[in-house]
């Protein structure tokens, strides 16, 4: 390839023109006619040399012959439409050719098509309407990427922003959650966790640490970091279950999980949970795909953390439940939910176990009235019935029996809504099954809810 024939200009470089012709008396015409103006052009006499140039830099403009032997200008087009859209593409084109040309044109293989022999003045015409329209392309896309770099930059610093906000909205819940715990609410089995709590935000993972180690498990290790994390797994002689955040500096906690799993720890298999404020469902897939055990998204209180833990508990060890489920057969239930499907549920998981003496309620008004009949020994209240709202029922119940005679209350919300798990706090109501209703779950609320009743 010739060397360019045209000084850059004072303020930019000179746009760059490849003139491909296999005829060099061509393209020495070419540029004898257009070396006065302010172009760097170049002389190519193989279109197959002008495509590996084109593959190695992008051009402003491409003046091209047709006909060529080994690949025509149509073709080399074509491949340049792909690889360079930006790049204006004119055709030098006998009459034979012209209809070729046309059709070209119109389907967006070419800008600009000049007839053989040329007119110089046309020719520099429409060179300089090309380059122009060149120019403006590359100002608007220039524009848009820096119009969506400040807008990434935005979204960057909002994303901080809300990941403080959850933050700072997990500590205040489990802050205030934190102060109000009874120890007794966990079992022998929780109680006795080896946990390791892994968050890069200081408050965060000081107030995870403390509220736990209120509500009685007592061997809650906290760091800052997932190197740290590694370290602590190193030198630890037991690690049970891991609660690791998924946004931290140094190593994400998926990263993490990847790295214990893959580890040589005894705690390698320890079911680990991720804790996030990022509530992309595509992010929370992959997570539970690549293995992990269970996760949390910010803001959740301790009810949520707990169940959390104790879902991830061996199946095992669950202190001979189904004995303890075979004990409450005789029971008297009432169930209490608006939705249809919801009560066949229940009903059907209720009966599955043995329980023979179930009453259903469709509303409020006629589990009042049900319970007026015969208090029973169990009584399961769904969130979305009113009239009245379970709020009420449980206080009726509190003022109108004494604590043996009481009913052990679960609360259920198919939706959990926030404020629903402040109501249940703020009652002392730890008997909360939110979400998916499973037998197991259920029954381990209701010997939750007999055991408290008396409190």
């Amino acid at each position: 390839m010739n060397e360019p024939t045209a000084d850059a200009t004072e303020n930019a470089p000179p746009p760059r023109i490849p003139l491909v012709d296999d005829e060099p008396n061509i393209t020495t015409a070419l540029l004898r006619e257009l070396r006065s103006e302010p172009f760097a052009l170049t002389a190519v006499n193989d279109a197959r040399e002008a495509m590996r140039a084109a593959s190695e830099k992008e051009f402003d403009l491409i003046v091209s012959d047709n006909l060529m032997p080994e690949m025509t200008g149509l073709e080399l087009f074509s491949n340049l439409k792909v690889l360079h859209p930006r790049t204006r593409r004119v055709l030098l084109t006998g009459h034979t050719d012209l209809n070729r040309a046309v059709q070209a044109f119109n389907d967006g293989d070419i800008h600009r098509y000049v007839s053989k022999p040329w007119n110089r003045d046309d020719l520099l015409n429409i060179i300089r309407q090309e380059l122009k329209i060149h120019r403006e392309q590359n100002d608007e896309a220039s524009s848009r990427e820096q119009l969506q770099k400040a807008a990434d930059q935005r979204t960057s610093q909002l994303q901080d922003v809300f990941t403080e906000l959850k933050q700072a909205q997990t500590q205040l819940a489990l802050h205030e959650e934190g102060a109000a715990v009874r120890r007794p609410h966990l079992s022998p089995r929780m109680r006795k966790l080896a946990l390791l709590v892994v968050d890069d935000h200081d408050g965060v993972r000081e107030i995870l640490v403390s509220t736990l180690k209120k509500t009685g498990i007592e061997n809650v290790v906290g760091v800052a970091s997932g190197a740290l994390a590694l370290n602590h797994l190193h030198t630890s002689s037991q690690v049970d279950m891991i609660l690791s955040e998924w946004k931290m500096a140094e190593m994400d906690g998926l990263t993490l999980f990847n790295a214990v799993r893959a580890g040589n720890f005894q705690s390698s298999n320890a079911p680990f949970i991720l804790v996030t404020t990022r509530e992309n469902r595509k992010a929370v897939e992959h997570a539970i795909q690549s293995g992990v055990n269970g996760y949390l998204i910010k803001p959740f209180h301790l009810r949520m953390l707990l169940d959390q833990i104790e879902a991830q508990l061996p199946k095992g060890e669950l202190e001979n439940l189904e004995e303890r489920i075979r004990e409450l057969r005789n029971l008297f239930y009432v169930v209490v939910n608006g939705d249809l499907d919801s009560r066949s549920h229940l009903q059907n998981l209720l009966s599955a176990s043995g329980a023979q003496n179930v009453a259903i309620a469709a509303s409020g008004n006629k589990a009042v009235r049900t319970i007026e009949e015969k208090m029973p020994d169990v009584l399961i209240y769904d969130c979305n019935i009113r009239d009245p709202y379970w709020i009420e029922m449980w206080e009726r119940l509190r003022h109108t029996t004494g604590p043996a005679d009481r009913p052990a209350f679960v609360v259920t919300s198919v939706t959990p809504m926030h404020k629903e798990y402040e109501e249940v706090n703020r009652a002392g109501i730890s008997a909360f099954l939110p979400g998916q209703i499973h037998r197991r779950k259920l029954f381990q609320l209701v010997l939750k809810a007999i055991e408290e009743r008396g409190d």
